[in-house]
Protein backbone atom coordinates (compact mmCIF):
# COMPACT_ATOMS: atom_id res chain seq x y z
CA UNK A 1 0.00 0.00 0.00
CA UNK A 2 1.44 3.39 -0.97
CA UNK A 3 2.12 5.90 1.79
CA UNK A 4 -0.10 8.93 2.30
CA UNK A 5 2.73 11.17 1.09
CA UNK A 6 3.05 9.22 -2.16
CA UNK A 7 -0.71 9.37 -2.70
CA UNK A 8 -0.79 13.14 -2.17
CA UNK A 9 2.17 13.66 -4.51
CA UNK A 10 0.48 11.50 -7.15
CA UNK A 11 -2.72 13.50 -6.73
CA UNK A 12 -0.81 16.77 -7.16
CA UNK A 13 0.88 15.45 -10.31
CA UNK A 14 -2.45 14.25 -11.72
CA UNK A 15 -3.98 17.66 -11.01
CA UNK A 16 -1.10 19.46 -12.73
CA UNK A 17 -1.35 17.13 -15.72
CA UNK A 18 -5.09 17.77 -15.94
CA UNK A 19 -4.45 21.51 -16.07
CA UNK A 20 -1.80 20.94 -18.75
CA UNK A 21 -4.31 18.92 -20.79
CA UNK A 22 -6.91 21.66 -20.45
CA UNK A 23 -4.46 24.33 -21.59
CA UNK A 24 -3.29 22.24 -24.54
CA UNK A 25 -6.89 21.50 -25.51
CA UNK A 26 -7.94 25.13 -25.37
CA UNK A 27 -5.13 26.14 -27.71
CA UNK A 28 -6.61 24.11 -30.57
CA UNK A 29 -3.24 23.00 -31.95
CA UNK A 30 -4.67 20.29 -34.22
CA UNK A 31 -3.00 16.90 -34.33
CA UNK A 32 0.06 18.14 -32.44
CA UNK A 33 -2.10 19.31 -29.56
CA UNK A 34 -4.04 16.05 -29.62
CA UNK A 35 -0.78 14.09 -29.47
CA UNK A 36 0.35 16.14 -26.46
CA UNK A 37 -2.97 15.57 -24.70
CA UNK A 38 -2.77 11.83 -25.37
CA UNK A 39 0.82 11.71 -24.10
CA UNK A 40 -0.32 13.42 -20.90
CA UNK A 41 -3.16 10.90 -20.72
CA UNK A 42 -0.62 8.07 -20.90
CA UNK A 43 1.34 9.55 -17.99
CA UNK A 44 -1.85 10.00 -15.97
CA UNK A 45 -3.01 6.45 -16.65
CA UNK A 46 0.37 5.04 -15.59
CA UNK A 47 0.27 7.09 -12.37
CA UNK A 48 -3.20 5.84 -11.51
CA UNK A 49 -2.25 2.24 -12.25
CA UNK A 50 1.08 2.40 -10.41
CA UNK A 51 0.10 4.43 -7.35
CA UNK A 52 -3.63 4.08 -6.71
CA UNK A 53 -4.08 0.54 -8.03
CA UNK A 54 -0.60 -0.48 -6.76
CA UNK A 55 0.37 -2.07 -10.06
CA UNK A 56 3.94 -1.08 -9.21
CA UNK A 57 4.02 -4.12 -6.91
CA UNK A 58 2.81 -6.45 -9.69
CA UNK A 59 5.01 -8.52 -11.95
CA UNK A 60 6.55 -7.02 -15.08
CA UNK A 61 4.14 -8.96 -17.28
CA UNK A 62 1.10 -7.22 -15.80
CA UNK A 63 2.73 -3.80 -16.10
CA UNK A 64 3.67 -4.39 -19.72
CA UNK A 65 0.20 -5.73 -20.54
CA UNK A 66 -1.57 -2.71 -19.06
CA UNK A 67 0.83 -0.27 -20.71
CA UNK A 68 0.34 -2.01 -24.06
CA UNK A 69 -3.43 -1.82 -23.65
CA UNK A 70 -3.27 1.89 -22.83
CA UNK A 71 -1.01 2.51 -25.84
CA UNK A 72 -3.41 0.56 -28.06
CA UNK A 73 -6.39 2.61 -26.91
CA UNK A 74 -4.53 5.91 -27.31
CA UNK A 75 -3.30 4.82 -30.74
CA UNK A 76 -6.86 4.07 -31.83
CA UNK A 77 -8.02 7.47 -30.57
CA UNK A 78 -5.18 9.29 -32.36
CA UNK A 79 -5.85 7.32 -35.55
CA UNK A 80 -9.55 8.19 -35.38
CA UNK A 81 -8.70 11.87 -34.96
CA UNK A 82 -6.33 11.75 -37.92
CA UNK A 83 -8.91 9.93 -40.04
CA UNK A 84 -11.59 12.48 -39.12
CA UNK A 85 -9.37 15.26 -40.47
CA UNK A 86 -8.78 13.43 -43.76
CA UNK A 87 -12.33 12.31 -44.49
CA UNK A 88 -14.93 14.89 -45.53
Amino acid sequence: MPSARRLVLAWALLTALTVASMVAGSMGAGMGGAAVILAVTLIKARQILDIYLNLRAATTGWRVAFTALILLILGIVLSALALAQVLP
